[in-house]
């Protein structure tokens, strides 16, 4: 009996160790996503004046139906826009898996080298960021 004992309390050490080190490696993981937001948001060039030569506000519907909106240069290119989106917790929990797209006309803007203007999309341009992360899971619920 006693041996059973010994073994149920070594059994329910084991475990608490075992989530104690997942609590662990969760918090690294939460803690280097934190450190990578704050370096991209630090790598960001300043947001430009308000109706200066040049300048766009972008507004973004994110995958959760929030907006966020922010000036950009014309000249800029969309991947600096997709480093602005990963600077946003709204888009740490979908990760890399979106795409940018604007509603009319109804385009996937993939070239991260394209410049806004090359958008054509004037002066105060709405864009949609859609999680693909969600239509991968459609196809699977669709085979069950």
């Amino acid at each position: 009996m006693e041996q059973l004992l010994q073994m149920s309390r070594e059994a329910e050490e084991a475990a608490e160790a075992e989530r104690e080190r997942q609590r662990i490696l969760e918090e690294q993981k939460q803690k280097a996503a934190e450190e990578e937001r704050q370096a991209l948001a630090a790598s960001l060039p300043p947001e430009p004046a308000a109706g200066g030569e040049g300048v766009v506000s972008l507004s973004l519907r994110l995958p959760n139906a929030s907006k966020v909106t922010r000036r950009f240069f014309d000249s800029q290119p969309l991947s600096l826009v997709h480093t602005f989106l990963r600077t946003l917790p709204e888009i740490q929990a979908v990760g890399s898996k979106y795409r940018i797209l604007s509603n009319f006309p109804r385009k996937v803007h993939e070239d991260p080298t394209a410049s806004l203007a090359s958008l054509k999309l004037g002066k105060n341009i709405q864009l949609i960021v859609e999680s693909l992360a969600e239509e991968e899971d459609e196809p699977n619920e669709e085979k069950q």
